[in-house]
This record gives structure tokens, C-alpha cells and sequence, in this order.
């Protein structure tokens, strides 16, 4: 019987082919030789399908999924239903990575027998001083700044183990990428690496970074994160956590009342304004992240303009988000 690998590592690929070969010699180039390669390609149009077979015949640890287009989570699911791996790793197709990152991650969980490894990560091709990091150090202590750094999936390695043990399709089902703070909060041991092993491309147009066109995307990620609140309610966090979760089921509101005004959806717009305003979301209780997530100049327009201004909004959105990039 052909022995399971160290780690799967899961790329879900859509027309990707101007970045997908940087992504791919990233991967098959690995000084941690013990993994298999999934791509998922989810019906692209362009020539990544034939770039995924032509490296599937040179290397015979990659394996190809060819499906019809059915969006980033259900590329994923494909993916994850064939990785076979002790860790789970995701990387996206327009990204790169380190070629000793794998190696890293996995000696450095297998020290502490740890369930997720995590690394940090850098801007590429060009560092974006308007986005915060994703990253932040785990010392001992499962509090709401290290979730709100830390909640992706590509800058990490996640037992396959503790996946299954979270019905990890059903939450990519009901909580789409927010899925992994579930595997956050019921990990026993955590360990974090202070080293850019991963590359994250910005400055493109990529599949999950534009707000034109995007309004049913962030309706649904608005729901998703209300199922997320109920039920990370049932599990046994402290007071700080619960209310950080429930600043955030509020936040994607906000962001949709954004994203909606935009796209002319003045509708949807009023609802979600509606909704924050009768849920009272600029109360002091939610100040301390209000204040993390947002700078100075963002507070004041979402706080004062988008609160109050449909057509402000809709004016400023315009010329600041139009063709908002990854």
C-alpha cells in the first residue's frame, strides 16, 4: 500500500494562466519533497487546464481535477475530498511561495505535534500600505486580535485530522472561507513562524478581490457570517470573543451597504443600514475593533458618510473602488 504523504496541498485554479506557472514552480520545487499537489481546475477558459496537464505528466505528485465552474468553494471541497495528506495546505494560483516554506511548517509542527501551523506572509509584487497583515504571532493565548490576523487558509498547514473532526465541507458549505476560524478555536496546539514564506500577489484583478459586479458575493458573505456567529455562540469562548464575532456578522453589513451602493443597489443599501443602525454598531462596546480594523479617514467616511449618504457614498465608492483589486 502507496504510504499517505506529509501534506496535500490543495491550489483551486481559475484562468490563471499569466501567474499560474510562478505558482506551480513554486510548489513542485519544494525542499520538502513528501507531498502531493492537487489543482482544481474550476472550468477555466483560458490555458490553465493545459498548463495543469503538462505539469501532471512531469510530475507525477500532482493530480488534476477538471470540473465545470462552480465558484472558489466548491474547488475547494473537490479538492479537499482527494488530499490524502497528515496536513492540509492551500495555495492560490496567483500566489507563490517560499521553496523551503513546507519543509518549515512541517518540522515545526511536528516539534509540538501542533494541529496548525502558520506563517507570515509578504505583499508581492509591491507592499500595500492600505491593507493590514494577516499574521500575528500565537503566544499561548486564543484571543480576538490573533483570530482577526490569522483566519485564512494559504499561509498555514492544518491537520487533515482536525479538519474531519470539524466537518470541514460542511463548514466550507455554510461558512465558506471564514471556516478556518472554526479550526482556530478547537485546535489544541498552535505554533507560528515569524518568516515571509509566502507570497501574496496584489495589484490585479483577481477572483476574490473586486467589488464591482460582487453584490451577491457579499450578500452571501454577510450571511455566512451570521451562521458563524450563531454558532460559535454554542461553543464555550469568553465575553471578549463573543462580542468580536459579533462586531464582525455586523461589519460584512457594512461592507454589503458599501458594496451595494456601488453597484447601485440602493435597496439592499437601505437594508443593511437599517440593520446597523437598529443593532446600534457604532456603540462603544465595539470601538476597540472598529478602531483595529479601520484607519482614521475610513472611520469618518463609513461612520458619518456611508451611515447617512446613498449618494455620497455611491459618488466616493465610485472613484476610490472601481475595479477594487486582490
Amino acid at each position: 500500500m502507496k504510504q499517505k504523504p506529509k501534506i496535500s496541498i490543495i491550489i483551486p485554479v481559475y484562468n490563471a494562466e499569466k501567474y499560474l506557472r510562478k505558482c506551480l514552480d513554486s510548489i513542485v520545487n519544494q525542499t520538502f519533497k513528501d507531498i502531493e499537489i492537487i489543482c482544481v481546475n474550476d472550468g477555466s477558459s483560458d490555458n490553465s487546464l493545459a498548463i495543469l496537464k503538462e505539469y501532471s505528466c512531469k510530475y507525477s505528485n500532482i493530480k488534476v481535477i477538471n470540473k465545470k465552474n462552480s465558484g472558489i468553494i466548491g474547488a475547494r471541497i473537490s479538492g479537499f475530498k482527494q488530499a490524502t495528506g497528515e496536513y492540509i495546505g492551500w495555495v492560490d494560483n496567483d500566489d507563490f511561495i517560499e521553496l523551503n516554506m513546507y519543509e518549515k511548517l512541517y518540522n515545526a509542527g511536528k516539534k509540538i505535534d501542533a494541529d496548525i501551523v502558520i506563517c507570515n506572509y509578504a505583499f508581492y509584487p509591491h507592499s500595500i500600505s492600505t491593507k493590514k497583515k494577516w499574521f500575528n504571532e500565537y503566544k499561548g493565548k486564543m484571543d480576538w486580535h490573533f483570530i482577526s490576523h490569522n483566519r485564512l487558509l494559504w499561509n498555514k498547514i492544518v491537520k487533515r485530522q482536525l479538519l474531519e473532526k470539524i466537518d470541514f465541507i460542511h463548514l466550507l458549505k455554510k461558512l465558506g472561507e471564514g471556516s478556518y476560524t472554526i479550526a482556530l478555536l478547537t485546535a489544541k496546539k498552535i505554533v507560528t513562524i515569524n518568516e515571509e514564506l509566502y507570497h501574496y500577489r496584489v495589484g490585479h484583478n483577481s477572483t476574490s478581490g473586486s467589488f464591482i459586479g460582487k453584490t451577491e458575493y457579499y450578500l452571501e458573505t454577510s450571511k455566512r457570517e451570521e451562521q458563524k456567529l450563531e454558532m460559535i455562540k454554542q461553543m464555550n469562548l469568553n465575553k471578549d470573543l463573543i462580542l468580536y464575532f459579533e462586531y464582525y456578522a455586523m461589519r460584512s453589513k457594512l461592507v454589503l451597504a458599501l458594496v451595494a451602493a456601488l453597484n447601485n443597489n440602493r435597496k439592499l443599501y437601505s437594508s443593511s443600514i437599517k440593520f446597523l443602525k437598529d443593532s446600534h454598531f457604532f456603540q462603544k462596546k465595539y470601538s476597540i475593533f472598529f478602531h483595529e480594523d479601520f484607519s482614521k479617514i475610513k472611520r469618518i467616511f463609513l461612520k458619518h458618510i456611508l451611515m447617512n449618504s446613498y449618494f455620497l457614498t455611491r459618488m466616493i465608492a465610485k472613484r476610490v473602488y472601481k475595479g477594487s483589486s486582490k
